[in-house]
């Protein structure tokens, strides 16, 4: 991973406005454990495309991660607004909706 790591940050490093380089550095860093870092990738992708579905799917389980769960249930439905057929952030909104006690919500 650390190889992929350091081939992730030098594509940012080569183009700071790319909304993809951000995600994929974020996914990256996610999957390293590297939460905090992660979720200043992603807030960076969002404010580059703010209404891609996946960057937000990424960073509301970025949050989740870090135990903001009502940050990431928000992250989630914007998601879902966005694309209401995203399995990732449904499966995830819904993981995390049984986990605070709430009903899972139907987004059809």
């Amino acid at each position: 991973m650390p190889t992929d790591l350091s081939h992730r940050k030098a594509a940012v490093v080569a183009d700071q406005s790319s909304a993809d380089a951000h995600l994929y550095l974020g996914q990256v860093l996610l999957q390293c454990g590297q939460t905090d870092d992660a979720v200043s990738e992603l807030e960076t992708a969002r404010s580059l495309r703010p209404n891609d579905s996946k960057i937000l799917v990424n960073l509301g389980t970025a949050h989740a991660m870090n135990g903001k769960t009502q940050d990431a249930i928000l992250l989630l439905r914007e998601s879902l607004e966005h694309d209401p057929e995203e399995t990732t952030a449904l499966v995830n909104l819904g993981r995390l909706l049984l986990q605070e006690g709430q009903r899972a919500e139907r987004y059809r």
